[in-house]
């Protein structure tokens, strides 16, 4: 199944308690792309290398930013230097409400950033954009 050109969901995060939520929130919001997990930013970046030569960014990459290994910062620097996958979509979700983390995520080309709250009411929001995003937004 594909969404404007979008054929998958790839999570990196390391909390799988986080990773059902969204898998239940992408369900309740009739997010029907497949989902892959990552819980590095290194298993991410393994990934993500798969789809090289794509004409098109087939993956959304919703990020945490605080992982053990390659963070979700770094995650993104990695992919917005490589030619072949610079134009992965990415989003954040994290626990960081840090403005410099905000600012960096920006600046690595997140298309959004979400802060987690006590509740999973931010990860159903995530998937709700993420959804939006998919049917709105025409890619090249």
């Amino acid at each position: 199944m594909s969404e404007r050109g979008v054929t998958s969901i790839l999570i990196v995060e390391d909390d799988p308690v986080d990773v059902k939520a969204f898998s239940r929130a992408a369900k309740k919001a009739d997010l029907t792309l497949p989902i892959e997990v990552a819980p590095t930013g290194d298993d991410a970046l393994q990934q993500l290398q798969k789809h090289r030569g794509a004409t098109v960014p087939p993956v959304v990459v919703i990020t945490d930013i605080n992982m053990p290994g390659l963070n979700g910062h770094e995650l993104m620097e990695d992919v917005r230097k490589d030619g072949a996958l610079h134009k992965t979509l990415f989003f954040v979700l994290s626990s960081s409400d840090q403005t410099k983390d905000i600012e960096r995520a920006y600046r690595n080309g997140a298309l959004g950033y979400i802060v987690k709250g006590p509740s999973s009411a931010a990860i159903g929001s995530c998937a709700h954009l993420v959804k939006a995003y998919c049917a709105s937004v025409s890619l090249p």
